[in-house]
């Protein structure tokens, strides 16, 4: 039964894609293929619901309200791996977001002064907790 198919590909193989385990396999081994499927399916949801709301405008709009949550969890994701967990980064990014848009109305480069210093601030108070004091243990 685990005759060649061609391209690689088995019986075997195939019949692990079509059985309902076989599935749930696939989909363990590859989490990026659901999240994708899943990703497809809520936009078609959102078109059907709002007919011409799914265009490249609104696809540009949600990729950069994404993109800085993402280069959050990228850094969430290597701190947790190399052993420690900080709950704060979401507060800090949102304290230090917060200051940038209330100072935003006196100029673009003061705001973004104040809040990356806000930031380096408070990332230097829990650095200081957790590598001196020992706090985090």
């Amino acid at each position: 039964m685990s005759e060649s198919l061609g391209g690689g590909a088995t019986w075997r193989g195939l019949a692990t894609l079509v059985a309902p385990n076989g599935r749930r396999r696939f989909l363990q081994d590859r989490p990026l293929v659901a999240l994708a499927a899943l990703l497809l399916l809520l936009t078609a949801v959102v078109d059907i619901l709002s007919p011409g709301a799914v265009t490249p405008e609104w696809v540009s709009a949600t990729l950069m309200f994404a993109a800085p949550l993402g280069i959050i969890a990228a850094g969430q994701t290597l701190v947790i791996l190399t052993g420690g967990i900080d709950l704060s980064v979401g507060v800090v990014a949102t304290t230090a977001g917060y200051v940038m848009a209330t100072l935003s109305p006196n100029g673009a480069a003061e705001a973004i002064l104040v809040g990356l210093g806000l930031g380096v601030l408070i990332g230097l108070m829990n650095g200081f907790g957790v590598a001196v004091s020992r706090c985090s243990r």
